[in-house]
Order: C-alpha cells, then structure tokens, then sequence
C-alpha cells in the first residue's frame, strides 16, 4: 500500500517511512521532560546574564592606571562630577584624554 504525502496514518508496515511531523511528535513525548528541562535552563541562564549585564557599565571608557597627575590632585578627583557628551550621554571622564570619544566628544 502506498501512503500519500502529508498523510496523518501510522504505516501499514514496521519498515515504513512516517510522517516528519508524527515522528516529531513521537520523539517530543519520548523525550519532553528533557526538552522542558533545557528550556528552563536556557531561561534562567538568560536571566542571569541579562540580571549581570545591567548590572555593568560597559559604556564608560576605558582609563588607563597611568597618570600624569600627582597624588595630591589624583586624590581630589574621586568624586567626579558627571558631564555631557555631545550626544547627551553623562560621563565622569570629562577632563581626561579619551573622554566622550565615542559620543561625538564632549558638550560644549
């Protein structure tokens, strides 16, 4: 007997081909508690990662530990007062070499 394609039949016969979706099918209920595991995993990992992420500031420019400053002037600058780029963004590296290079430099 031949079966016709999209057919949603079981085969007549144990060496006939099934249907991609019916074999999806089997091969989702044999393994779904696998397959849901994977997906919470994936989620969370997700999560995680995105949780992480926020948590950095991976816009501010890098700075090197060189400085041609003295200590003294050095100490002074800890608590910089943010400034504006000429896109808007605030950095606390205004002042410095590098500063706002990339947003267009530093406001006017």
């Amino acid at each position: 007997m031949t079966k016709q394609i999209g057919s949603t039949e079981s085969p007549d016969e144990p060496g006939e081909p099934t249907p991609f979706a019916e074999t999806v099918k089997g091969l989702y209920k044999k393994h779904k508690m696998a397959i849901i595991g994977v997906g919470v995993a994936a989620f969370v990992v997700t999560v995680a990662v995105i949780k992480y992420a926020n948590g950095q500031d991976i816009t501010e420019d890098i700075e090197s530990d060189e400085s041609d400053e003295p200590e003294e002037l050095a100490e002074l600058d800890e608590t910089p007062t943010p400034g504006r780029c000429n896109d808007g963004w605030l950095s606390d590296s205004i002042g410095k070499q590098g500063a706002c290079s990339g947003h267009g430099g530093v406001a006017a």
